[in-house]
């Protein structure tokens, strides 16, 4: 897994509740077509990034991963949802993370 697709996740996570959302309200029609390859694409990517999440075998990494990427939050709010006195504790988690597993 690539830094670059782990800030992607919670976008792409938004887009397609944004996406659903326009639909409903649209009635299911979309101005631009049919775009379900896009969505599925999405969803696609957005499931092999949580499953590359999942197997991180260490619990306080695979949790400051997925607070972060997944459920979006800021680098000082996951530091308080895991307990560290600073934003600096859970990000330093994840950078060396990926030095050692060479992503």
């Amino acid at each position: 897994m690539r830094r670059d697709e782990l800030k992607q996740m919670h976008s792409l996570i938004l887009e397609i509740e944004e996406e659903e959302a326009r639909r409903y309200n649209l009635g299911a029609w979309s101005l631009f077509g049919d775009d379900s390859d896009f969505m599925k694409q999405n969803a696609e990517q957005i499931m092999r990034m949580r499953g590359w999440i999942q197997e991180i075998p260490d619990s306080v990494t695979r949790r400051a991963f997925a607070l972060r990427y997944v459920d979006g939050l800021d680098w000082i709010d996951v530091a308080v949802r895991m307990g560290y006195s600073s934003p600096d504790g859970p990000r330093k988690v994840c950078e060396r993370y990926l030095e050692k597993n060479s992503v």
